[in-house]
């Protein structure tokens, strides 16, 4: 379809999906009429209603993001896999995050600070102290850094 010339596409969506991310319900409606046009949503369209969801405290609707993804073949990347363990431990959730955590690390995907900080800050807030510690140590193991965030 087209609006004043110009052929809607996953670009045009993804941008559209994206400048609504204070009104979530309406990108999601967005996604669906994507798909009724017969255009996939890609990894960006999938992560971008991810984060909202996250965002806006509804952890249900983002799971159901994911389960959307991975059924229309569209595997989850190191950006979906850190915004699932920073969302989930926003909410509270910990151990999930510190399963997908080895789940990252199965795949062969790169751990990087970004997945490892939302998970070590909640184990603290805890009171899980030796927890957090430990994936610490398992962070500079993996040679990869501290940043400013995790300190």
């Amino acid at each position: 379809m087209e609006i004043q010339g110009v052929s809607r596409n996953s670009v045009t969506y993804n941008t559209l999906i994206d400048g609504l991310c204070r009104r979530v319900e309406e990108a999601a409606q967005l996604m669906d009429q994507m798909l009724m046009e017969g255009l996939k949503p890609d990894k960006f369209t999938y992560n971008f209603l991810l984060t909202y969801f996250y965002r806006a405290g509804d952890i249900k609707k983002a799971a159901d993001i994911v389960r959307t993804m991975t059924s229309n073949g569209c595997e989850p990347d190191i950006v979906t896999y850190g915004t699932l363990i920073w969302g989930l431990c926003k909410a509270g959730r910990v151990e999930v995050p510190s399963v997908l955590l080895r789940t990252i690390q199965m795949k062969g995907m790169v751990l990087i600070p970004h997945a490892y900080n939302p998970v070590i800050q909640a184990l603290f807030r805890r009171k899980r102290a030796n927890e957090a510690m430990r994936l610490y140590r398992e962070m500079l193991e993996n040679g990869d850094p501290p940043d400013a965030i995790t300190f």
